[in-house]
């Protein structure tokens, strides 16, 4: 059936008979942008599709006019350059302040709780035991499952594991060859993802460091890539990885299968996030806007100037809550969005299904 979408947001698409109990016989829910949209739906075996009646039900997300966080400097509630933002447990955020080479974390009511790092420089990456928490330009971190911190240490090339408080466990990557690492993700169970970027691939390491697998080589082609900045993961464990120079976003799945690919509309990815909705965000700091797409690659929505007035966005993320965290790069702040989620229904009378 086709219909028209009145905003991006969560559809779901139900078919039921009159007069039963209301339960529908037929649902389908997915992810769709504002205009039209087609969905396939089976009728059950037996049923005619002329006894049906359909339903469509829209849960539209709005974003609403931001606040800022921090200013330029070095001390609390302060950043230098900041490059990504990381959403832990209890909503806690892990600002990789990257000019003050260190994280500083905040609560979920955006104040300063702690910070870890300082500045330490081994291009080896096999630093001293005193030295082993700092850091040389950190560019991302990721909470894991185990609520684990891992933070890539860019210059340093290297992966540093630490616990939620920041208390150093280990650290990896030199005997696997990183070099000049930025984003990094985790899965469901337990990976840790790396968007290597100056070898051109992403690594694939299990929680004790150990490197499973490699993704991608150098180029402009299908399961190619040219300085991948950013990785990320969805809840099915496919893979998106940011092809920063290649102008687009690759998706694949957890056996490294292509899945598809979304470009058109930005250039210069230089982050890609997965949404609690399945949407994906990707940050076009080169042309000051973040975008919003349907897993298929059809455009949702756009935050960028002049509503929200981004110098150089390097990041998103988003609380358990909905509401987003945009990294300002060139402005030294976070920008926080809240969201509200409005419910919008049609109902109607079904004209032709096919049957399975």
């Amino acid at each position: 059936m086709n219909f028209e979408a009145e905003a991006q947001g969560i559809a779901e698409v139900s078919l039921s008979r009159p007069g039963q109990d209301g339960s529908p016989c037929v649902r389908r829910r997915f992810a769709v942008a504002s205009g039209p949209v087609r969905v396939e739906l089976s009728c059950p075996r037996g049923v005619d599709s002329g006894d049906l009646s359909w339903r469509i039900d829209l849960w539209r997300k709005d974003y609403a006019l931001a606040t800022t966080i921090g200013t330029l400097g070095r001390g609390e509630e302060q950043f230098t350059h900041p490059q990504s933002v990381a959403i832990g447990s209890e909503d806690r955020l892990y600002v990789v302040d990257s000019g003050n080479d260190r994280i500083q974390v905040l609560s979920n009511r955006n104040t300063y709780l702690f910070e870890f790092g300082g500045f330490t420089l081994d291009p080896s990456g096999r630093l001293s035991e005193s030295d082993a928490q700092r850091f040389d330009e950190p560019a991302d971190a990721v909470q894991s499952i185990n609520r684990d911190i891992f933070v890539t240490d860019r210059n340093n090339n290297r992966i540093v594991k630490l616990d939620r408080d920041g208390r150093f466990l280990l650290s990896f990557g030199p005997e696997s060859g990183l070099k000049l690492p930025r984003g990094i993700a985790s899965n469901s169970l337990g990976e840790v993802l790396v968007a290597d970027t100056d070898n051109d691939r992403v690594l694939v390491f299990d929680r004790s460091g150990r490197m499973m697998k490699q993704l991608g080589t150098f180029g402009w082609g299908q399961r190619q890539f040219r300085t991948p900045f950013d990785v990320s993961v969805d809840r099915e464990n496919n893979v998106y990885v940011a092809d920063t120079l290649n102008d687009r976003v690759q998706v694949f799945d957890q056996f490294g299968k292509l899945l598809r690919i979304i470009s058109g509309g930005f250039k210069y990815p230089q982050a890609v996030r997965v949404d609690s909705d399945g949407f994906v965000w990707i940050v076009d700091g080169r042309q000051r806007q973040v975008l919003r797409y349907t897993p298929s690659g059809r455009q949702a929505c756009r935050l960028g100037s002049p509503e929200y007035d981004l110098a150089e966005p390097s990041d998103i993320a988003e609380t358990s809550t909905g509401d987003l965290y945009i990294v300002d790069r060139d402005k030294s702040r976070l920008v926080a969005i809240s969201t509200r989620t409005s419910h919008l229904h049609h109902t109607g009378k079904v004209l032709a299904v096919p049957s399975r």
